[in-house]
């Protein structure tokens, strides 16, 4: 026997089996992001690709085992929604539009002068408003004067008007845009998880409301079983080509924010899925990078959700 070249071939197997036991120990251990030394390899690795986590951001802390989050429809009144949007204005037909809508499914969207909306599912729709003709007192801000409960006050104050309960909801970010208005993102809080797909996108001029883009489901609370979480640095690691390719430029790309919620691998539950039928939504992770983009990836295996 070739004594040489077996010795060669047990190193490499010795070298492998413990960069796999380093891989897997990392995901089934709870993780100290700031003191894990595997975790600075990663980032270090990343960075030589061009892959950079901001100064002013950690990786976040989980739990190592996480169940699925069970969803259901949440059915939004149309007649609510329509009435606060439209009902002030005396020349909309809102009662022949309503009675429209509960004869015939197949009709989800109105118009009215420089309003218009779209029914994009039993809890989702998209408004906008170009002459931003409702005002929500809360929202008449300035840039350098922001302040998050005074935001998130006009934002449920808004649903309220809807009969949509928000109150589980929190602001996620803003966004100033180069017309002078805000994006306001809210996302909905469960038990300290992010639920991604629970989301309102609402933009402001002058406290008046020129857009929302709307999405909830009614959540039903956690699967009975759950399974091994693959941490924030293996996944970027895993999809460093994706992350590093994302980018128009040679500059590369900054992450300033990671966070473990839930999503769905469908972006809404189908207009026509049955009240009675539970959807999932599996534990991700949220990569926004600096410019405000965002790419979420499965926080089992850390494939991408597209």
């Amino acid at each position: 026997m070739d004594w040489a070249k077996a010795k060669n071939i047990l190193i490499v197997v010795f070298l492998t089996l413990n960069i796999f036991l380093l891989a897997y120990g990392s995901m089934h251990r709870p993780q100290n992001v700031n003191s894990n030394e595997g975790v600075v390899s990663v980032l270090e690795i990343l960075q030589k690709r061009g892959i950079t986590i901001s100064e002013d951001y950690e990786l976040p802390k989980y739990n190592k085992r996480t169940p699925m989050l069970i969803m259901e429809n949440y059915v939004i009144n149309r007649k609510d929604v329509l009435s606060f949007l439209f009902g002030k204005n005396e020349d909309f037909d809102l009662i022949k539009a309503i009675d429209k809508s509960l004869e015939d499914d197949k009709i989800k969207s109105y118009a009215d002068g420089s309003k218009h909306i779209e029914f994009t599912g039993v809890g989702s729709f998209v408004y906008v408003d170009e002459d931003a003709t409702i005002k929500i007192e809360e929202f008449n801000i300035e840039k350098d004067s922001l302040q998050d409960k005074q935001i998130i006050k006009g934002f449920r104050k808004l649903f309220l008007n809807m009969n949509i309960d928000v109150s589980s909801f929190i602001l996620d970010r803003v966004k100033t845009n180069d017309d002078g208005s805000y994006t306001f993102v809210f996302v909905e809080n469960y038990k300290n998880y992010l639920v991604f797909d629970n989301r309102a996108k609402i933009t402001v001029f002058n406290s008046g409301i020129k857009a929302i883009d709307f999405s909830i489901s009614k959540i039903d609370g956690f699967s009975k079983s759950s399974s091994p979480i693959m941490p924030a640095h293996l996944v970027l690691l895993k999809n460093f080509y994706t992350l590093a390719n994302s980018e128009q430029n040679d500059a590369g790309i900054i992450i300033c924010s990671i966070d473990i919620g839930f999503k769905g691998f469908d972006d809404k539950i189908d207009e026509n899925t049955p009240n009675t039928e539970s959807t999932v939504q599996s534990p991700s992770w949220r990569v926004i990078s600096k410019d405000g983009r965002e790419m979420y990836f499965k926080a089992y295996d850390g494939e991408e959700i597209k």
